[in-house]
């Protein structure tokens, strides 16, 4: 089976994560740092099972959703509490961006899919 693009995107966004909460500040590395590490993990496992299991996928989507704008919260509370650079903000944003386009078309196609198939 071919490694889905989406898949490959968010597996790229979280060596971006890891690599960024590194040079996350010692006052702002376990609140925000471990945080946004730990939800991009949890987002990387999440896509590995959606691509992975077969059925329905809106709920797992939908979940992947909030936790992918969660991350996106934490990294704007980094750029505010000058943890990272507004530069490294502005690259990481259009990353997530890109993912969230993904996401919200696969999300459009299941709910397509689902209302065809009655």
């Amino acid at each position: 089976m071919k490694t889905p693009p989406l898949f490959k995107d968010i597996y790229q966004f979280n060596v971006l994560m890891l690599n960024t909460t590194k040079a996350i500040p010692k006052d702002y590395k376990f609140s925000l740092g471990e945080r946004i590490k730990n939800y991009s993990m949890d987002a990387l496992e999440m896509i590995h099972e959606l691509v992975n299991e077969p059925g329905s996928r809106l709920e797992g989507i939908a979940n992947l959703l909030n936790k992918i704008q969660n991350i996106r919260l934490l990294i704007r509370l980094c750029v505010d509490t000058k943890c990272i650079n507004v530069e490294k903000f502005s690259f990481i944003n259009a990353e997530i961006e890109r993912i969230l386009k993904q996401l919200y078309a696969w999300q459009k196609a299941q709910l397509k899919k689902n209302t065809s198939s009655r």
